[in-house]
């Protein structure tokens, strides 16, 4: 798939609620309650009125049921965390898109996907993100800058959320629906 198409796949709302509970493991009372009071921004009604969902809003909820749920942030809280997973996406498609330009094939990645990282600091009043890769028991945030992983999952001012691993389970679930709907 080329990386055009592979943006307008993850963008394209075909998938039901019913499905995305399947596929993130939400709670259906607590799903229905996040899209009614518009906690994360996704989804749209179909002219049916039926709720329609893309890749990308299955990735937000997965997040959202990793920090709501098992870490214990509030939903408003854990918003924009999800937000940034979204923007690594995005980041690897249009580096992809670019290269592809360039005649250049290989992919933008610099480790896995599994090992990318979101790493939230947080401030006496605000919160900033930071993209990472995971290597190892270091986490690298730029060329030279590493940390110990222990050390920086114990702060209680940071909250790491593996995108990656979120990105890419989300995505082969998304892959095995569609190859079925072609079956």
């Amino acid at each position: 798939m080329t990386p055009e198409r592979f943006k307008a796949m993850i963008r394209d709302r075909s998938f039901t609620s019913e499905e995305v509970i399947a596929f993130t493991g939400v709670d259906k009372f607590t799903f229905r309650n996040w899209l009614k009071r518009g906690v994360v921004e996704m989804g749209e009604k179909h002219r049916l009125g039926r709720w329609l969902f893309s890749p990308v809003d299955m990735i937000r909820v997965s997040a959202m049921v990793d920090l709501v749920e098992n870490i214990g942030m509030s939903p408003s809280a854990a918003s924009g965390l999800c937000d940034e997973v979204v923007k690594l996406l995005d980041t690897f498609v249009e580096a992809s898109i670019a290269n592809r330009k360039e005649g250049v094939r290989t992919s933008p990645l610099l480790a896995p996907l599994d090992h990318y990282l979101i790493v939230a600091i947080v401030a006496k009043d605000k919160v900033s993100y930071r993209h990472a890769i995971r290597q190892g028991d270091l986490i690298v945030f730029g060329d030279e800058e590493k940390q110990d992983a222990g050390l920086l999952m114990l702060r209680v001012t940071h909250v790491v959320l593996a995108a990656g691993l979120i990105i890419d389970d989300m995505l082969e679930k998304v892959k095995a629906a569609l190859d079925e709907r072609k079956a």
